[in-house]
């Protein structure tokens, strides 16, 4: 078998991480910890 890498990253400006963050943590009733641990 012949394996080739895969290269979908998609590059997001740390503004944009950030509003995804909050978004998410503001739409979920999970605390800050709890969705902090799932990210890693």
């Amino acid at each position: 078998m012949n394996f080739r890498p895969v290269a979908a990253t998609k590059v997001t400006s740390p503004d944009e991480l950030t509003s995804i963050l909050k978004r998410n943590l503001k739409e979920s009733n999970e605390s800050e910890m709890v969705l902090a641990s799932r990210i890693g």
